[in-house]
């Protein structure tokens, strides 16, 4: 388990790779195992289960995220796979468990529900409202290109950090919480050198955005997906 991070220790640990400058890096970026996992040789999103704990996104917000993700494939659609519907758009809070074989994660998909009911009671008498901030458009582990958040404060990272501790004590971790939303996953295939300069550009452009988000824990839902394109709600966590 990592040691608790306080907020400053939090900006400057995401500081370190969420720069707002974007370079895909050309000479070291080798396409990851977990697209092959999750993406088919068509660029269709394959079969991936498993299940999640997400902050559904109110709709204003969803259309300001859709209009990051517009603009990424108006101008560099060859360099994605599969469009990710804008009804799917979330800010993960904890990852639980997750395979491409059903019959490998549905025992711990169960345990993980079953410990949630057992302690549906644990947000208490926290804030509802979390203030989020957008830091830049990076990409993770040449996985996919996401959107990253931070709390606006000391206060709304604490209430963050409650929840997310009350989610690791069920199904812990073995890396650390960088808030996000995820926009694209890269083409199966991978995509061409031209291609890079552009999509440098168009992540540079997006990065001179503002964005704020507000996280609702009305909206905080445990969901199960069948692939990256399809979850469903399960439950609701308060």
């Amino acid at each position: 388990m990592f040691e608790p991070e306080s907020y400053r220790e939090f900006l400057e640990r995401i500081s370190e790779y969420q720069k707002k400058e974007f370079s895909i890096g050309t000479e070291q970026f080798k396409l990851s195992d977990s697209v092959l996992k999750k993406v088919n040789a068509d660029n269709t999103f394959a079969d991936f289960y498993g299940d999640t704990v997400v902050f559904d996104l109110d709709r204003d917000d969803k259309d300001k995220i859709e209009q990051y993700i517009n603009k990424l494939y108006d101008f560099v659609p060859d360099c994605f796979s599969e469009r990710l519907k804008g009804s799917t758009l979330h800010m993960t809070l904890h990852d639980l468990s997750s395979s491409p074989q059903l019959s490998k994660v549905a025992a711990e998909c169960f345990e993980n529900e079953i410990s949630l009911i057992k302690n549906r009671n644990f947000l208490g008498n926290m804030p509802k409202y979390i203030k989020m901030e957008a830091t830049c458009v990076y990409k993770i582990y040449c996985t996919s290109v996401v959107l990253g958040l931070k709390p606006v404060n000391e206060a709304e990272y604490d209430t963050l950090m409650q929840l997310y501790n009350r989610v690791d004590n069920i199904r812990e971790l073995n890396y650390q919480f960088a808030p996000h939303i995820t926009l694209a996953y890269f083409n199966r295939k991978g995509f061409s050198s031209d291609d890079v300069p552009k999509l440098e550009r168009i992540v540079n452009e997006l990065n001179k955005q503002e964005l704020t988000i507000t996280l609702s824990t009305d909206n905080l839902f445990y969901e199960k997906f069948t692939n990256m394109n399809s979850y469903y709600i399960i439950r609701k966590i308060l």
